[in-house]
């Protein structure tokens, strides 16, 4: 089986992506837009029409067309990095989807876009932004056509991607929330030295889930019985929206990182970078200096730092603390810092 007479799909691109590209494509002639909203609307009252590869509708669509499943499933299969909420899953690169239709005549969406722990794009380096459009087959097509002007950095998409305004740009440069999203990739390759020697080091990207639970923690939800993370809050404008979940506070933590704007996943960055001493002296002092000419205040130290994190979430933080890996420790002076700070709170 080839893909012959479908469109290649494109490094990264989704699965839906590429439906829509196939649809809208005049020179492709063997799928619909029809079939493409049927699809689209049918698998997602079910599950993710971009990455459920299972579902009774991606079988039927194989079937159908004489796909094989397996070569499908090779183009769009996402990397192994938590997924944000389909419905929440609008985020997007202003510079990408021009490029898109400078080379291919459509634009494309992004595996890479729908992972919480990337707020930026890998390529240009830039935080995403967010579309006001409720996520529906045309997505790409409404992100390109919404007009975002690099100079304009006050345009109300670029503030919507950054609730309530927040730290512009023009003070806190992406580099440095690159930076950590960079360093927490390469996390998924990290082996303690001691591996070999010690049956209780950490496991290959154990460090990686080490800090991806910091991470939820910082983006918890807001709920009626409890505040929202450090990282909703701490350098924002304004009061988050309260979500009404029917689950438990694991529930507050996997998805208050799935539904969190791209800002709220930066801010989470820069404070994760803080805590692993990942900044340079220098590049601290130039993220500190940001913060403060923007109005907030950066928090004293690490010891402080994990105290607040720790406020309104005492519980999880204890089940956090409780299962803590004490390898992680002695990582650095400054893990062991917050550690102790969210210790104070919530213990």
């Amino acid at each position: 089986m080839s893909l012959h007479s479908w469109l290649i799909p494109l490094p990264d691109e989704t699965f839906t992506s590429w439906l829509f590209r196939c649809a809208v494509d005049k020179k492709c002639k063997v799928f619909t837009e029809v079939r493409g909203q049927e699809y689209f609307s049918c698998a997602t009252r079910i599950g993710d029409p971009d990455f459920n590869f299972s579902s009774p509708e991606f079988m039927n669509f194989c079937h159908e067309t004489g796909l094989s499943p397996a070569i499908l499933i090779g183009f769009f299969k996402p990397e192994d990095y938590p997924l944000a909420l389909f419905e929440r899953r609008f985020s997007f690169c202003w510079h990408c989807v021009r490029e898109d239709i400078k080379k291919h005549c459509l634009p494309c969406w992004r595996k890479s876009w729908c992972y919480t722990i990337f707020p930026y794009c890998q390529r240009h380096k830039c935080l995403l932004l967010v579309t006001d459009e409720t996520p529906n087959f045309y997505k790409p097509w409404h992100a390109f056509a919404t007009p975002v002007p690099k100079t304009d950095p006050q345009h109300e998409l670029r503030l919507h991607s950054r609730r309530w305004g927040g730290i512009s740009s023009q003070l806190l440069d992406p580099k440095f929330g690159f930076k950590i999203q960079v360093w927490f990739r390469s996390l998924k390759n990290y082996r303690d030295p001691q591996a070999d020697r010690s049956s209780s080091s950490s496991t290959p990207s154990s460090l990686f889930y080490f800090c991806e639970s910091i991470f939820r923690l910082l983006l918890f939800s807001r709920t009626k019985f409890s505040s929202e993370g450090l990282a909703r809050y701490i350098f924002n404008n304004g009061n988050d929206h309260i979500e009404h979940l029917a689950g438990d506070s694991m529930d507050s933590a996997l998805l208050g990182a799935a539904r969190a704007s791209p800002y709220h996943r930066m801010v989470a960055l820069v404070l994760i970078g803080y805590i692993f001493e990942v900044f340079s002296e220098m590049e601290l002092y130039e993220v500190v200096s940001a913060v403060e000419l923007a109005g907030y205040t950066w928090p004293s130290d690490v010891e402080t730092l994990g105290r607040m994190c720790a406020v309104g979430r005492l519980q999880e933080y204890r089940e956090f603390i409780g299962g803590f890996p004490a390898e992680y420790v002695a990582l650095n002076n400054s893990v062991a810092l917050f550690v102790k700070g969210a210790s104070k709170e919530a213990l």
